[in-house]
């Protein structure tokens, strides 16, 4: 894919994500699973100012606002790793799987290999059906589609690269690189509209489809 940037005046003078928004049927059942499974802590909502029921989550840099709605229907329950999605990252998707596992929590597994690296993703369910993705996707690099502003004091780039370095100092693992030859037989390749082979978990006993 190619893209080409216009001249113009540029984009907005963004700096950070700030929060997610989500509608759901039980404040109650989305604040323990956010808390309990993904480990997010309730923080002060400004109740004054809003009066309809949610809870306010933080956690990872990231804020998660939820929306209570009793009439809300939930998404389809179809676990397709080409969905809308949020994805977290984890150095641990072993302990990731053993857990969901343990809570009981359908899963689909999927590997991904570019160029000999070897990314593993985790999909699951919240209480309304809003898929959510744990992985190691921080080993890929980062590289620029199209030329970088230099000039910029920390452009989008150096922030990916600061962020990836980060993580890797954090979990003191390198990139995991396959030779020729050593590919497993769950690996698919990046952007293949069907993997060979992904695994799913049904809380109970994993299935190979």
């Amino acid at each position: 894919m190619e893209t080409t940037r216009k001249h113009g005046p540029g984009p907005l003078p963004l700096r950070c994500i700030n929060h997610v928004s989500i509608k759901c049927a039980s404040v109650q059942k989305s604040l323990e699973f956010y808390s309990r499974v993904l480990g997010f802590q309730p923080v002060k909502r400004p109740e004054k100012s809003l009066s309809f029921d949610g809870a306010w989550l933080f956690n990872y840099g990231i804020g998660l606002h939820l929306l209570g709605e009793s009439g809300c229907t939930p998404m389809p329950r179809t676990l397709t790793p080409r969905d809308n999605h949020i994805a977290f990252q984890s150095d641990n998707l072993a302990e990731v799987e053993r857990k969901l596992i343990a809570l009981a929590i359908s899963f689909v597994k999927q590997q991904v290999l570019e160029d000999g690296i070897l990314v593993d993703q985790i999909f699951f369910f919240d209480p309304d059906n809003y898929m959510i993705e744990v992985c190691n996707c921080d080993l890929l690099p980062v590289i620029p589609i199209d030329p970088v502003d230099l000039s910029a004091s920390a452009s989008p780039s150096q922030q990916l690269q600061k962020q990836q370095e980060l993580s890797r100092r954090v979990s003191g693992t390198p990139p995991r690189r396959l030779s020729a030859g050593c590919v497993p037989e769950s690996a698919t390749a990046a952007g293949t509209p069907s993997p060979s082979r992904i695994i799913v978990h049904a809380g109970t006993t994993p299935l190979c489809v």
